[in-house]
């Protein structure tokens, strides 16, 4: 529930940061409201009014985002809202009472959607989605081509699940389809959850965690909370001794392991020890194959 509140408290900023449709509702509702021309569709435009505000303020946000089963990120509730007709209805009434006035009146309907526009530019944050470097990008989808085709190479081709880095595994399945995968992207990007109440076992998700402790820190973390639930007391989590997680690795069929280049000396060596495998360097990833 506190992430929950927390997505909802920094939600309304990254959701403007992506377009400039919220600050044209807004400035829809506002007109249609103080020109009283919400009377012949007065339940339609309450509903609007009410709704855009329980999106906005973060408690109300995170009760909507709880009702659409958690699965959702901020921005979905949004489509609770009538943005659409709302902004088409209050432009149409807009430029239809600067069509029907006098050459003044027009000139001052012109001059205030000049100004609407502007404020919309201002109070919408950035101007659209964030620019990525594209060449860095480039870099980074070779790096990890390159860990793949040599996980191809050596390993067998007809039996590969792999355990490696966030950034492999999502270039895994477009470079190879015949690798497999102990968790999908799914683990890490829960809008792919959205139509799907099946979870990964805690052991699995335990996984995940390691990995991401080795890429931030060099070495795993501590073990995580057990679960209350004492019949799944057998998906309790994975204790952090690498022999565990690289037990635990086994468990599930993995047979190809990437670790980071900046893990720790001991954890190599150790992996190498238990999986009875000299790992071989590729780019900045340490690669075994069991």
């Amino acid at each position: 529930m506190t992430e929950l509140i927390k997505n909802a408290w920094l939600g309304w900023q990254t959701y403007t940061d992506h377009g400039k449709l919220p600050a044209l509702l807004l400035a829809a509702l506002l007109f249609v409201w103080l020109g009283r021309r919400y009377r012949e569709h007065k339940t339609f435009f309450l509903y609007a009014a009410v709704v855009t505000v329980c999106c906005i303020f973060p408690l109300t946000a995170a009760l909507l985002m709880l009702y659409q089963t958690r699965f959702y990120d901020y921005q979905w509730i949004w489509s609770l809202v009538p943005m659409t007709p709302v902004i088409a209805y209050g432009i149409s009434e807009f430029l239809t009472d600067a069509a029907g006035g006098t050459r003044e009146k027009i000139t001052a309907g012109f001059a205030g959607l000049c100004a609407l526009a502007i404020a919309v530019i201002f109070l919408c944050g950035g101007l659209g989605e964030e620019i990525w470097d594209v060449r860095e990008d480039s870099e980074a989808r070779a790096g990890c081509v390159e860990v793949l085709a040599a996980v191809r190479d050596r390993a067998d081709q007809d039996n590969v699940c792999l355990w490696a880095p966030r950034e492999i595994m999502e270039y895994a399945r477009t470079f190879d389809e015949n690798i497999r995968l102990v968790y999908g992207r799914n683990m890490w990007d829960q809008a792919l959850n959205a139509y799907s109440y099946d979870v990964y076992a805690q052991k699995t998700r335990d996984l995940y965690l390691q990995m991401c402790s080795l890429e931030d820190t060099g070495t795993f973390t501590a073990p995580s909370e057990t679960t209350a639930d004492p019949e799944g007391a057998q998906d309790a989590a994975v204790p952090w001794e690498p022999e565990a997680v690289f037990g635990a690795a086994l468990a599930q069929d993995v047979s190809c392991i990437v670790l980071p280049g900046d893990t720790e000396p001991e954890i190599l060596s150790r992996a190498q020890d238990f999986f009875d495998t000299e790992a071989f360097e590729v780019r900045d990833y340490y690669v075994m194959i069991p």
